[in-house]
């Protein structure tokens, strides 16, 4: 059995002038956590955009699951409605964002439960008994019937964790989760994701908490400059690194 779900190849992704992918390459196999760290601005978040076809790539593959996606997303819409195939790729792969994005009208709950119902077309009721689940597991049962300002921006981060795993995806996506959280409230959430990896979730996490990176994750990528200059695993690439540009970083980061 192939145990590959996620190939990148070639990718290439401009913004007018400014070339932010330069021809990265990525394997992701069933089961793994990878971390992407590096210096910001230089094409982390664009890959992750990119693997879930929320930015069209210029060039190259996005092969998930052995279907390349990129010529599917260049025939038709990016937008989901006009975009079967494509809506079934983000069915299947999750991605929490920096912010939070929740309905601020809706409670945590609620907010959980709309994609499996506009989505899989699961009833409301269905939709809701997995959400509730799924809030229980990120250690949030007491707070199902909150809405969003009267949680804290690490429970918040929380719901659009348990928003995206509801779905029951395949591969999961995190942009800087923790960037825009306040200190204290950033090992709630690096303890969920470290739950998910300890629980076997397939993880593409791109992020500047080194702890994570070091602990938990089961290969580190360090990009700079749209493509990856080095890639090892977490011991190695900390204590042993070989690429100049990534003894930097690592040496001002952690001094």
């Amino acid at each position: 059995m192939n145990d590959v779900v996620l190939e990148v190849n070639n990718l290439h992704k401009s913004f007018g002038s400014l070339h932010v992918l330069r021809g990265l390459n990525l394997t992701v196999r069933r089961g793994e956590a990878v971390a992407v760290i590096g210096p910001s601005g230089k094409g982390k978040s664009t890959l992750l955009r990119c693997i879930n076809l929320l930015e069209q790539p210029d060039e190259g593959q996005v092969i998930f699951e052995g279907t390349d996606y990129v010529p599917i997303a260049r025939r038709r819409s990016l937008r989901l409605r006009g975009n079967p195939q494509l809506r079934q790729l983000r069915t299947h792969i999750g991605i929490v964002f920096q912010q939070f994005n929740l309905f601020p009208h809706k409670t945590a709950v609620e907010n959980v439960m709309l994609a499996p119902m506009r989505v899989l077309g699961m009833s409301k009721d269905e939709a809701r008994e997995r959400s509730l689940e799924q809030l229980e597991h990120v250690g949030l049962k007491d707070k199902v019937d909150n809405h969003p300002q009267t949680l804290s921006g690490g429970q918040q981060q929380r719901v659009a964790i348990a928003r995206a795993l509801v779905m029951e995806p395949r591969l999961m996506l995190f942009d800087e989760i923790t960037a825009a959280l306040d200190p204290e409230l950033v090992g709630e959430v690096v303890e969920e994701m470290q739950r998910l990896a300890e629980g076997g979730m397939t993880m593409v996490v791109v992020t500047h908490h080194m702890s994570f990176a070091r602990h938990s994750s089961d290969r580190i990528l360090f990009v700079d400059d749209g493509d990856i200059v080095e890639e090892g695993e977490p011991d190695t690439l900390f204590n042993n690194p070989k690429e100049p540009r990534t003894q930097e970083f690592l040496a001002h980061l952690l001094s």
